[in-house]
């Protein structure tokens, strides 16, 4: 499978339609998209360029699509706030203060070891501060655009190759009824009912 911005486009839409079947009265509507001017000045912004699938996506909608495993689609506002921290934890992880705090170092050089100022939040978990990111700089056995998930305890891990696999395992795991939404809780859930990890639902389809 490759990165296409066509079949993001196919895949959102699939997944919108799941969702609005499986989650009934608690479906959410989102932002709308974003023209390109707008998707221009979010790049002068950044300092470097979106990849094309990123941009397609954000063309039909700016945030708020409420993902399975993943928490929600971040707002762009959220998106550049959150790009903005993680740049400026990479940049603080470069230097040295003349009385750095121990523990604050051990945290640098552990959880945060791989952070970047090419990685731009994707979306966030509910009630944390773990995040997926899309990781436009990567390391050479890695590919620009790669789906990576920065977690506070486990540091950084390996998601999916691109965003159209990322997507694609979504709309794959609700298809197959690896996942389902349960009401009560309020998210999607497997078929034991324990939440799904993104751990567990990527790479199971995108190989």
């Amino acid at each position: 499978m490759q990165d296409d911005p066509d079949e993001v486009t196919r895949l959102w839409r699939s997944l919108r339609e799941l969702q609005q079947r499986g989650m009934g009265d608690q479906y959410q509507e989102v932002l709308p998209g974003l023209s390109e001017p707008q998707l221009q000045v979010i790049e002068r912004m950044l300092g470097f360029g979106l990849s094309e699938s990123h941009k397609a996506l954000l063309r039909l909608s700016a945030g708020g699509t409420p993902w399975p495993s993943e928490g929600k689609h971040m707002d762009v506002d959220m998106m550049l706030e959150r790009w903005a921290m993680w740049a400026g934890i990479a940049n603080d992880a470069g230097q040295n203060a003349e009385e750095p705090d121990p523990q604050y170092l051990q945290m640098m050089k552990t959880t945060f070891m791989y952070c970047h100022a090419r990685l731009l939040p994707l979306c966030h978990e509910y009630g944390g501060g773990d995040g997926v990111m899309l990781d436009m700089a990567p390391g050479p056995a890695g590919r620009i655009g790669q789906i990576v998930r920065i977690d506070h305890g486990d540091g950084l891990r390996w998601v999916a190759p691109h965003l159209t696999a990322y997507l694609s395992d979504f709309v794959q795991a609700i298809e197959s009824g690896h996942l389902h939404y349960d009401v009560e809780s309020s998210d999607w859930v497997r078929e034991d009912g324990a939440h799904m990890y993104s751990s567990e639902l990527h790479g199971r389809w995108s190989e």
